[in-house]
């Protein structure tokens, strides 16, 4: 029997049993839409001078629409620190940016200032989700809420999408978002000049308390954020599988590891499709330490901040494929203690040494190298290695020349390139797949 005729059984037998005793079983209740804006609402209702009001009255599925003028909401106490706003009720949606004369579309941004005294939104077992708002100058200090400058999310999921995060700090991880215990998507949001006193200037993650799920990090600018390891983005002891897809980290610094993101001891996490540049840290780009019973991929990624781009450590399994590192000390260094590295299809180019293994089993096979002072050094052997210039036509896309062209024999797991173009097999060495057709490429503009 399936699942579903059987819980339509089971559905049938409790209102039959719920008549016969004289009790009725009443439909859930419709979804209301709530309006927020300071100087009302233009006869939309119901409507509310602050979001938190509308918070307090709101039912689970309601959707809150927020004025581009704003609220009148300020950082106040809410389960022990002090925050702006705070959910109660399950699947509650916030967007703002509309035009009280036409609550229909939001065309426009709203503002919340927590002007440094405070984070802005705290969730705690209710799943949410923002959209277009721009959230700055949150701040939380010590003690036990010194997460999440911005957002603090805890036991449940979160979409958030088309935000700004600017100015925000944290003592203790997550600059801007911090999930504990949670998870969610964080989309197509801009993330500037944020800090954490630990991990994750932008966004930090640890999924080791209940409700653990995947956290989902894809199309998303991080410029300028700081802390102590993964200045943009820090994912720690992360128990379900996460994704960093398709963003792009300039100028972030880690005091210590991961100038734009640091992966650290979590299961099954992938980091594809991102581009790097500008950041600083002992990985500036990427720092991984490994989980000794699971693995960590990185596909189709480029990395161009210089100094060691990518920095593998601990004890486990890691994949390396069609990635571009160019202009660094070591592009890929390895100090693993017992741990193993694979790497494929990879294009290592203009560094002092492409591919430096200091401890470690590692295992390379199908590798471009061109024009660094040391292809490789320590304890690895390449296999199938190719060579010639690469013909860069931009930061990491080749031209129709290119000696990585055709040389890499296609991963069944890799069948796309970093703009998502179809990879032939052959395909071509690195993380742009050359066509037949000639293509303009601009240099890359950070959103």
């Amino acid at each position: 029997m399936s699942t579903r005729r059987l819980l339509r059984i089971l559905l049938g037998i409790i209102i039959l049993l719920s008549s016969l005793v004289g009790l009725s079983v009443s439909p859930a209740a419709a979804a209301t839409t709530r309006y927020v804006c300071k100087n009302g609402c233009s006869g939309a209702s119901p409507c509310y001078a602050s979001i938190q009001l509308a918070l307090d009255h709101a039912n689970s599925g309601d959707e809150i629409r927020v004025c581009s003028a704003g609220s009148n909401d300020t950082p106040k106490f809410y389960d022990g620190s002090k925050q702006m706003l705070y959910v109660f009720d399950d699947n509650i949606s916030l967007v703002g940016g509309y035009n009280p004369s036409n609550w229909s579309a939001p065309g426009g941004y709203t503002v919340l200032d927590a002007e440094s005294s405070g984070r802005h939104l705290t969730s705690k077992g209710h799943p949410f989700s923002l959209e277009r708002f721009i959230l700055r100058n949150g701040e939380v200090g010590g003690g036990t809420g010194a997460h999440g400058g911005s957002i603090y999310i805890e036991g449940t999921t979160a979409t958030i999408r088309d935000c700004q995060f600017d100015n925000n700090s944290s003592a203790g991880n997550g600059g801007g978002i911090f999930f504990f215990g949670a998870g969610g998507t964080v989309k197509q949001n801009m993330f500037y000049d944020n800090s954490a006193g630990s991990i994750g200037g932008g966004i930090a993650g640890n999924n080791q308390g209940s409700g653990s799920r995947p956290i989902l990090i894809i199309d998303n600018s991080f410029t300028n954020n700081s802390s102590s390891q993964g200045g943009g983005v820090g994912l720690y002891n992360l128990l379900f599988d996460s994704v960093v897809e398709a963003n792009t980290f300039a100028g972030n610094t880690a005091a210590n590891a991961g100038g734009g993101v640091a992966l650290i001891n979590n299961v099954e996490a992938v980091a594809q499709e991102n581009i790097f540049s500008g950041n600083t840290g002992n990985g500036r780009d990427i720092h991984v330490s490994l989980n000794s019973s699971f693995s960590t991929q990185l596909i189709n990624n480029v990395l161009l901040s210089g100094g060691t781009a990518l920095h593998v450590t601990g004890n486990g399994a890691m994949n390396i494929d069609h990635n571009t590192v160019r202009n660094a000390v070591n592009g890929i260094r390895i100090n693993t203690s017992g741990g193993t590295a694979t790497l494929r299809n990879n294009l290592l180019t203009e560094s002092q040494t492409g591919l430096r293994v200091v401890a470690g089993t590692v295992t390379a096979n199908n590798n471009h190298w061109w024009n660094n002072t040391t292809d490789w050094s320590g304890s690895v052997n390449p296999t199938n290695n190719h060579y010639g210039n690469p013909q860069f036509l931009s930061a990491f896309h080749v031209g129709p020349a290119s000696a990585a062209k055709g040389q890499c024999p296609r991963l069944g797991h890799v069948l796309v390139d970093i703009d998502g173009q179809d990879r032939p097999n052959p395909a071509t060495c690195g993380a742009d797949e050359q066509y037949p057709v000639d293509l303009i490429y601009l240099p890359i503009v950070i959103k």
